[in-house]
């Protein structure tokens, strides 16, 4: 069954994890009126890591799994190897291993901003975008967060994770969009606007924000996935989206050559209008979970 565990809020201790491997300039970040992305000589990624920016995503972690009953993840299974996709502070990888305390979690990231952790969890210096360099069958759990905006290559991703997984092991992936449903759409400062400016910034660093009901579904069936569920829903827009937002138009500002000043007079008027209309606005959330076939299984794939 899915692991369960009652998570707390309360900010943890932000020493860092002695279980990250470093390059020599990793933490050489490019801040943005005052807030810190990955270094772009790695990646480019819409998610901040300054420590403000983290601890916001910890606690929008809690807020998700106090929604879905606590669940840390879906799979119907007991894992005994993971790898968190996209591991930002490494909170959600320190709580699966605390719950599975036999089993070894490692996480990667472009940015060495893991808190500390449980021994059984460790974490590398890597972009899902590069080639995994992983033996097949290392891991009967992989998952992925806010990777939307943050893949170049989709159909790539699911075969290596399919590679990766262990027979009988599970992908699963969680994504809040940059998608709204709002009754409003007045004109540049609108929350459905921010999906037209998330769609630019997916335009200038090849990760696309696009996503379409049924598109994780499709890759899976294609890289060889079974028993594929895929989810949408809508939830409440919370600070933690507003947070987002402002990391995503920080960046794409950033890349189109506005000056420091102007982002920060941009982002007072947008704060000032996505605030107003927060109450009546939802924003749309994706999950997948798919199975790697047992050795021998017939599938209708393999029918066909």
């Amino acid at each position: 069954m899915p692991s369960v565990l009652a998570m707390s809020t309360t900010p943890r201790n932000l020493t860092r994890s002695d279980t990250t491997s470093l390059c020599v300039d990793t933490q050489d970040y490019l801040v943005i009126c005052e807030r810190a992305f990955p270094n772009p000589k790695y990646g480019w990624s819409w998610c901040a890591v300054d420590d403000e920016s983290l601890v916001m995503s910890d606690k929008r972690l809690d807020f998700r799994y106090l929604q879905d009953n606590f669940h840390l993840y879906q799979a119907p299974i007991e894992p005994t190897r993971v790898l968190d996709l996209k591991a930002a502070s490494g909170y959600w990888a320190d709580k699966v291993a605390l719950v599975n305390g036999s089993a070894t979690v490692l996480g990667i990231d472009i940015a060495p901003v893991q808190y500390a952790t449980e021994p059984n969890c460790y974490f590398e210096f890597h972009n899902v975008n590069w080639e995994w360099a992983r033996a097949p069958g290392s891991f009967d759990l992989i998952r992925g967060s806010k990777l939307l905006g943050n893949v170049k290559d989709w159909p790539s991703l699911f075969r290596s994770a399919y590679k990766c997984l262990m027979p009988g092991g599970f992908l699963e992936l969680y994504d809040p969009l940059f998608s709204y449903l709002s009754a409003s759409d007045d004109g540049e400062l609108s929350w459905k606007s921010v999906s037209r400016q998330a769609c630019e910034l997916g335009k200038k660093t090849s990760c696309s924000f696009a996503i379409a009901p049924g598109m994780y579904t499709r890759h899976m069936v294609r890289a060889g996935f079974v028993d594929i569920q895929e989810k949408w829903e809508s939830a409440d827009v919370t600070k933690y989206e507003l947070h987002d937002v402002e990391s995503m138009l920080r960046l794409l500002w950033y890349l189109e050559g506005v000056d420091d000043q102007e982002i920060w007079a941009r982002l007072g008027d947008w704060r000032s209008r996505l605030t107003s209309e927060a109450d009546s606005v939802r924003v749309r959330q994706v999950a997948v979970l798919g199975r790697k076939p047992f050795d021998g299984e017939i599938t209708l794939a393999s029918e066909g």
